[in-house]
């Protein structure tokens, strides 16, 4: 009678296909998951444009962010802990932060800041709003005005 069981080499090839397998599995995964942060700051991005306009409509300027940051230059990352002096919860009950919320101090030239970016422009008559996504979103968005610089190589960024 022959023995039954598996050869030490039959063995070896189905756990170096198991492991093929899996390898190919995590990476679709960690795709699927900075396409899903990137939704879901896109979405944080436009709740944010949609309480920007409420608040011109009842007070005829944007939030000026050196009111109450401590004279940020006319801009302001989400990391900073002035939001809510800036725009009332009555327009938005908070201001999201950045799926991975990665703060390199000068996000004004690093390109793997993950932070939202509020800039008013025009005295307060217009504002830019960027975050830098993981992947490139097509098409992607020309250069925000000059006096709204922010780093990274896939910013999107809404604004008037």
């Amino acid at each position: 009678m022959k023995p039954r069981g598996f050869t030490l080499i039959e063995l070896l090839v189905v756990i170096a296909i198991i492991g093929v397998l899996a390898s190919v599995v995590l990476v679709s995964l960690n795709s699927a998951r900075s396409k899903a942060r990137d939704a879901r700051r896109l979405s944080d991005i436009h709740n944010m444009q949609a309480a920007l306009e409420l608040y011109y409509v009842d007070h005829g300027a944007y939030p000026n962010p050196n009111a109450a940051c401590n004279g940020g230059g006319g801009d302001m990352w989400s990391s900073w802990g002035c939001w809510t002096q800036v725009m009332p919860t009555s327009y938005i009950s908070t201001f999201p932060p950045d799926p991975l919320n990665v703060d390199l101090g000068n996000c004004y030239s690093q390109t793997d800041c993950h932070l939202y970016h509020y800039c008013a422009i025009n005295n307060n008559q217009g504002y830019v709003l960027a975050v830098n996504l993981e992947s490139q979103l097509s098409p992607v968005h020309s250069p925000a005005p000059s006096s709204c610089t922010t780093a990274g190589p896939n910013y999107y960024w809404l604004g008037n």
